[in-house]
């Protein structure tokens, strides 16, 4: 059962963070594949939330990234994204290479983040307009990312959205 999978894989990520361990698989995988795994596990809900998904794909080859953390780490993202936006909107998923990187951006047009809580997103426990939120989603996001040698920001403007940029090598 997916969910139960989804559940126990989220658990031990929890536990990874906690212990400051984390080892990574990396492999070669396509952006399209990549993108495979995020319609079965948040893409294909847009539609029922009246979000429209639009992909902005400029670079379409090769990234090294453990799919499978990667994957829900990003699937992570777009449903604080779609959450953002009870009242719909659009997602945008966008790839482009700049330099020796690629940049992986997923906007949202929600509600936006407060600028005093931008420069705490990435530390522990902190939430933003979410009753149930753990405030380890970003937190853990940010672990995950930095396993694969990148970057990963957040630009926002309240009223009218946010960006999330992740940049691998």
């Amino acid at each position: 059962d997916t969910a139960m999978d989804g559940m126990l894989a989220m658990t031990q990520e929890l536990l990874d963070y906690a212990r400051g361990s984390s080892s990574f698989t990396l492999k070669p995988v396509s952006i399209w594949r990549l993108l495979d795994d995020l319609n079965d596990q948040a893409l294909r809900v847009l539609p029922g939330h009246n979000v429209q998904f639009i992909k902005n794909i400029g670079f379409e080859g090769e990234i090294q990234i453990d799919l499978s953390r990667f994957a829900r780490m990003l699937s992570n993202i777009i449903k604080n994204a779609r959450e953002a936006m009870p009242q719909g909107g659009i997602l945008t998923l966008a790839t482009e290479r700049i330099g020796d990187e690629v940049a992986l951006r997923i906007s949202d047009t929600g509600s936006g983040i407060p600028p005093e809580i931008l420069p705490k997103l990435f530390e522990p426990f902190v939430t933003h307009g979410k009753t149930n939120g753990t405030g380890l989603g970003l937190a853990i996001a940010k672990s995950i990312v930095e396993g694969h040698r990148g970057t990963i920001g957040v630009t926002s403007e309240l009223g009218s959205g946010t960006t999330v940029e992740i940049r691998l090598p």
